[in-house]
This record gives C-alpha cells, structure tokens and sequence, in this order.
C-alpha cells in the first residue's frame, strides 16, 4: 500500500502484516513487518489494509505512534461485509481516531462479488459518509450546516486507552479529534484537486 501526495510523491508505503491464508496469500507474499504511520501536513496518519482489520493490536500501535486517521484499503466479499463495517467502526470507536476504509465492488478475477461499503467513520462509531455496492465517489461535509449535524459533534466525552499492563496510551480530548477531522479534510481536498487535474488533461 502506497500514500502519495497531491504532488506526486510517495510519502509512506505499508507491506501488509496480516497475510490471509485462505486464499493463499502467504503462499505468494511475504509479510510486512513494520507498523507504517506518515506526517502529512503536520498530522500523523496509519496505513492498514485487508485482513489487519481483524487485528487490533496494529491500529492500537498506529494510535499509539500519534495517528489521528487510519487509511484501508480492502477488498472484502459481499458475503462478509458486515464484518467489514463494523470492524471499522470498532476500531475508530476503540482508539477514538477517524478510519477511512476503501473496499472493493464488483467481482473479482474468481467471480467472487465483492462488497463495496467504503466508508468514513468518525471517533464516536458514527458513519460519516457511506458508499453502496457500485463504484462512487464520497465526499463530506464538515463543520455546522443549517439543519444539520456537525461531523464533529459537541459533547463528544474524552476516551482514555488502556493497553497491556493498564499502562495509560493516550488522553485522546476533543482537539485531537479535531486534528484528525482537519487531516481527513485535507486528504479530501487533495483527492479532489488530482480528479479534477486528471479530467482537465484527458479533455
């Protein structure tokens, strides 16, 4: 997995640590064995992808390295996309940090239909932005709106995280959460300027 800037350039790459057996991939690939998180803009975003989500331990430590957003790439099938959304959801909600996953849709080279669900998941569990099962685009809306709830929401209660050991990992209060929403933001409004760059070259 590679996070590339508006510009081009390759700030973090992320070899996968979970290989999942089942369909043989520790056959094929060897596992990663770092934990990746990358300054962007003066925030600290984690990389994950696939199978990891069954795995706690590795976003606890992207937590612990200071990430306000973790990004997933995926692929999981229709047949377990439950698991999938509230595995993200689980993992936002147990480290108090945003989580954008991206999983793919259609069918695989095997025929297999896969399940779509991207989503965005805000540190309370709430799904900030939800995809279907066909290809889209997600776009989000932050700050107040007229008739409308704020992403970040008021009254959010600060969490505390208790690893191994009961040894205190963070004191995640409300700025942070805010510093995750400004990262995400941000990465939106890049994703959007290198669309809106590739259209205008292909007309």
């Amino acid at each position: 997995m590679v996070f590339v800037d508006a510009d081009g350039e390759i700030q973090a790459s992320y070899d996968k640590i979970h290989l999942f057996p089942i369909t043989g991939e520790d056959g094929f690939f060897i596992s990663g064995d770092q934990v990746i998180s990358a300054s962007w803009k003066g925030r600290m975003l984690g990389l994950s992808i696939c199978f990891d989500l069954r795995f706690p331990e590795l976003t606890r430590r992207l937590c612990a390295q200071g990430a306000l957003l973790v990004l997933v790439s995926a692929q999981w099938p229709m047949a377990r996309i439950e698991h999938f959304r509230e595995l993200v959801r689980v993992r936002a909600m147990e480290n108090q940090m945003f989580v954008a996953a991206c999983n793919s849709c259609g069918k695989d080279a095997s025929g297999m239909v896969l399940g779509g669900g991207s989503m965005v998941v805000h540190p309370s569990g709430k799904i900030s932005g939800y995809l279907g099962a066909e290809e889209d685009v997600l776009a989000l809306a932050a700050g107040p709106r007229e008739g409308g709830a704020d992403l970040l929401p008021d009254g959010l209660v600060a969490s505390f995280l208790i690893g191994e050991r009961d040894h205190l990992l963070a004191d995640l209060r409300v700025g942070r959460l805010e510093q995750g929403l400004e990262l995400l933001l941000a990465l939106g409004r890049d994703l959007e300027a290198g669309a809106r760059s590739l259209r205008d070259r292909a007309a």
